[in-house]
């Protein structure tokens, strides 16, 4: 039995939110701009919490998947060193954190941190990895 307090959310209800992920600083923005909007971020972090796998990495993976490619989080770093934007100001960072917090009720926001800039630090490896693949 479903509880009527909160509304299902079906993934095409999300459809708008996440055609497909971002693929550019600007795209990013704009997502960042929408979830300004309160049932748009709850949306956006039950969908994520769906994103989640075994462990904490799989699903900090998934979501940043989900969200924007290897070719966008290249540009990112969690706190904006190496000339680098920062990731910890955007407004998906929250998201995503709660979103973990969620999925993954026993561990810390801190651990999520981490698992975040790890993720963003490898991106531009993984961008090579792919157009590497593709090359052949």
């Amino acid at each position: 039995m479903q509880n009527m307090s909160q509304p299902s959310t079906a993934v095409s209800d999300l459809t708008e939110v996440l055609e497909e992920p971002s693929k550019t600083v600007e795209e990013l923005e704009e997502l960042c701009d929408k979830l300004k909007d309160a049932d748009l971020r709850k949306k956006m972090i039950r969908y994520l919490c769906l994103q989640s796998g075994g462990t904490l990495g799989d699903g900090v993976r998934r979501m940043l998947k989900k969200i924007g490619d290897n070719s966008l989080w290249k540009h990112y770093s969690y706190r904006g060193r190496k000339g680098k934007r920062k990731f910890q100001q955007l407004l998906i960072n929250d998201v995503i954190i709660r979103a973990c917090s969620k999925a993954y009720p026993h561990q810390k926001t801190q651990s999520v941190e981490e698992m975040i800039a790890v993720t963003l630090k490898h991106a531009p490896d993984r961008e090579k990895t792919a157009n590497q693949a593709s090359a052949l």
